[in-house]
This record gives structure tokens, sequence and C-alpha cells, in this order.
């Protein structure tokens, strides 16, 4: 999906987050096609951090920056890339972030950071979001994956198909039961 920040200062957070990218080591991706996926993903994506990855199956983080009609006109920015890559989407207004959150399919988390004033004021975004993602968070990053009774890996399509059950979580097992009767 994306981080969405306000124009005001996005230049001043995007430069700090391509410094400390650019600064960190390539790593690891899963698989060979998920390398070789992510890099021409990225490529697609017009890539804006140089790539100087360290071994083979590595992939340098990538950060992608772009504003609000570039992102509503490309349908390709609002595709999932898996692996190391964040994208900023510069928004001018309250109301331009409103059109993007709808505008974007389900997701599981969606994080509103800001001060207290901040989230005070925030009613119109949180209910927008909460229509299409499965963890609203508030100043804080999402979880790993722990497996505990609180997770869930739902959310609207495409974050899931099928709400009634998790991937993650302790109830994440249902989804390879089926109940059946025994009558002797």
């Amino acid at each position: 999906m994306g981080s969405f920040v306000p124009a005001q200062g996005c230049d001043n957070l995007a430069a700090q987050v391509v410094r400390c990218i650019s600064a960190a080591p390539s790593d690891t991706l899963l698989t060979p096609r998920i390398l070789s996926n992510f890099k021409e993903q990225t490529a697609i994506r017009s890539q804006l951090v140089s790539e100087q990855c360290e071994q083979d199956f590595h992939a340098c983080a990538q950060v992608l920056i772009c504003d609000a009609d570039t992102y509503m006109a490309t349908p390709l920015l609002q595709q999932e890339l898996f692996g190391p890559a964040a994208l900023i989407v510069r928004y001018e207004s309250e109301q331009e972030l409103i059109a993007l959150i709808t505008q974007f399919d389900g997701q599981l988390t969606a994080s509103i950071h800001g001060t207290d004033d901040d989230m005070a004021n925030a009613a119109a975004l949180k209910e927008a979001l909460q229509y299409k993602v499965a963890r609203l968070i508030e100043n804080q990053l999402p979880t790993g994956v722990e497996m505990c009774t609180s997770k869930n890996h739902g959310g609207p399509f495409p974050s899931s198909t099928d709400v009634r059950s998790t991937s993650v979580g302790t109830h994440a097992m249902l989804r390879f039961m089926r109940p059946i009767c025994y009558q002797p």
C-alpha cells in the first residue's frame, strides 16, 4: 500500500529514509524467484536507490516516492511488492488522503502517527480506514507474526479471501480442519 505522508515536511522525512536505507547492507530473500520478481518490480517502479548487493540471493532495500495523483493513476504502485521496499506517497490535504484510502484494496494493517491533537481530530481518517484494514494501529508499527489469541491475519479482500479464519494466531489451525461426526 505505501506510507502516506503530508507533503509539508515529506522531503525531509524521505531524505532521512533514503539515507538510512542506503547505509543498510543487502539481505537474503527467500527464493531466487522472489528475488528476480523483486528486482523486476522495483525496476518497473523506477528505482530511486542504487542496488549494491553483497551476495547471491540478496536484495537491497528500495525507497520509491510519488505524489497522490501519480499513485492514483498508477495501479502498479498500489500492488503489493514482496521484499524490502517502501513507497512514500505525498498528499496535500486530508480530503486527498481520504480519496487515496477509498481507492486502495483491503490491507492487513494501517498505522496512524501523530500527536494527541492529531489523533483527536482523525475521526474521518479512522472511519475511512476501518473498512479497509483488519487492524488499525495508533502511533505504533504492526507487530510481527506472533502465535497468540489476539492475532488476526484477515481483513477485507484482497488481504484475505475468507475472513472467517486466519493464517496466524491460535485459531489458524481451524483453516485445516473440517467438522465430521461419527455415528456408531
